[in-house]
C-alpha cells in the first residue's frame, strides 16, 4: 500500500488461499486486500467480482521486493495477466452512497 500512496487502516482483509468461497465479502467494503493462489487468480477475481456487480478498481501486485515486482492496475472485469502465483489483489469498490 506503501508503494501505491494508500492507506490500508480501513480495509478489510481476505484470504482466497486454499479456499473457495468469500469474495461477495467485497461487496461490503470500499477497500479490500486479498490474498490470492493459483487457482483464485487476479484474473479470476477480477471477473467474478464483475459478475457480482462490484465496480472499481483492482490493483494486482505480483511478486512484490522481488526484482521482477509488477504491478497492474485496471477496471473490475478487465482482464489480467497472470505473471506469477505469488499476488496480492487490493480492490478499491465503488461502493452507493445512500
Amino acid at each position: 500500500m506503501a508503494k501505491l500512496g494508500r492507506s490500508w487502516q480501513e480495509s478489510k482483509f481476505l484470504s482466497l488461499h486454499g479456499r473457495t468461497e468469500g469474495l461477495e465479502k467485497v461487496k461490503k467494503s470500499p477497500l479490500t486486500i486479498i490474498l490470492t493462489d493459483k487457482i483464485n487468480t487476479p484474473n479470476r477475481i477480477s471477473k467474478e467480482l464483475k459478475a457480482l456487480g462490484v465496480r472499481g478498481r483492482i490493483i494486482t501486485g505480483f511478486n512484490l521486493s522481488y526484482d521482477n515486482e509488477k504491478i497492474i492496475e485496471k477496471n473490475i472485469g478487465e482482464e489480467i495477466e497472470d505473471i506469477s502465483s505469488l499476488g496480492v489483489v487490493i480492490v478499491e469498490h465503488e461502493m452507493d452512497k445512500r
